[in-house]
């Protein structure tokens, strides 16, 4: 996972750059529009650290199956939304990722993944559906793509790491310290929804 996270930053790296030195490109603008939508967001910053987290907690041979599903349906999603695709509960799917995703982390018990995974399908799709429609006008969808979908896996790779920072620093107190994160994102998206 560390060596996922350290090439996608490279790319990242050598991507922004010169994308930042032509801002008014509308392709370079794309790309820094895809990277940072998912920055920007609350509500996806806690779910996609979420699911990062949740990996973290899988069995071995698990953990790239929560994120791969989470990272393609929301490519689906976005794809939908670009084109309009009727999808008229996205906003209740994105806060429900948040309040259901961290509240699986607070209760620190394994969820199947008959039950997690279909949930995770379409939390990725209610977020794609988001990113697709709010996709400027003037930029490439290929560029725009390529960034909310690199900036979501740096995402949940960040709740990967810090699951496992937290279990080499703590290790006896690592379960619970994740359960606390989970009930800190829970909590902050009911107040997401009450706002």
């Amino acid at each position: 996972m560390k060596r996922i996270v350290s090439l996608t930053s490279a790319f990242l790296f050598l991507a922004v750059s010169p994308a930042l030195a032509h801002t008014g490109d509308s392709h370079a603008s794309g790309l820094v529009s895809g990277l940072l939508h998912p920055l920007f967001g609350t509500d996806h910053v806690l779910a996609m650290v979420a699911i990062g987290l949740l990996a973290f907690q899988s069995t071995a041979y698990r953990k790239p199956v929560t994120p791969l599903l989470f990272i393609l349906m929301m490519g689906l999603g976005a794809v939908a939304g670009l084109f309009q695709i009727g999808f008229p509960f996205a906003e209740q799917g994105i806060l429900g990722s948040v309040i259901l995703l961290g509240g699986a982390l607070a209760f620190g018990k394994h969820i199947h993944p008959a039950i997690l995974l279909p949930f995770v399908a379409v939390f990725g799709i209610s977020h794609g559906f988001a990113h697709g429609v709010e996709m400027p006008s003037a930029a490439s969808a290929a560029l725009y793509f390529s960034g909310f979908l690199t900036a979501t896996a740096l995402l949940i790779g960040a709740g990967y790491v810090a699951g496992e920072t937290m279990t080499k620093l703590a290790q006896s107190l690592s379960s619970k310290l994740i359960r606390v994160v989970g009930l800190a994102i829970s909590l902050s998206g009911i107040g997401l929804a009450l706002t």
